[in-house]
């Protein structure tokens, strides 16, 4: 069974800059065998001017406390751009792993998105 608990919260200091965060609990019981670890993120979100977002985001996981592999972190950046109605365009840019697994070294990746919807 796996189990997440936590807090997460939202601030607006000013109209145009959003700050977001999260911190989670883990608990794992996988074939008898328990760890508890944590997750979360913080995250800054600016709109310089409306329908453009500029995010940066750092985010750590420890999947596991009793061993002595650190917590993986990662920092990513985004650009997201509300074109159109019902249209955005997004690019990302983000620095780590793609998941929460010790001893993976990071590496740079990014991903380029074009949503359209109804």
């Amino acid at each position: 069974m796996r189990q997440s608990h936590g807090l997460f919260g939202r601030y607006s200091p000013t109209e145009s800059l959003a700050l977001f965060a999260e911190a989670d609990l883990l608990l794992d019981s996988n074939a008898g065998v328990q760890s508890t670890g944590s997750i979360g993120f913080l995250q800054a979100d600016f709109e310089p001017v409306q329908g453009l977002h500029l995010k940066a985001t750092g985010e750590w996981c420890d999947n596991d406390f009793s061993d002595t592999d650190a917590a993986n972190l990662r920092g990513s950046g985004t650009i997201l751009w509300f074109l159109a109605p019902h249209t955005d365009i997004r690019l990302d840019a983000m620095y780590g792993t793609l998941y929460c697994a010790p001893g993976v070294d990071p590496t740079p990746m990014g991903m380029v998105q074009l949503h359209t919807f109804l």
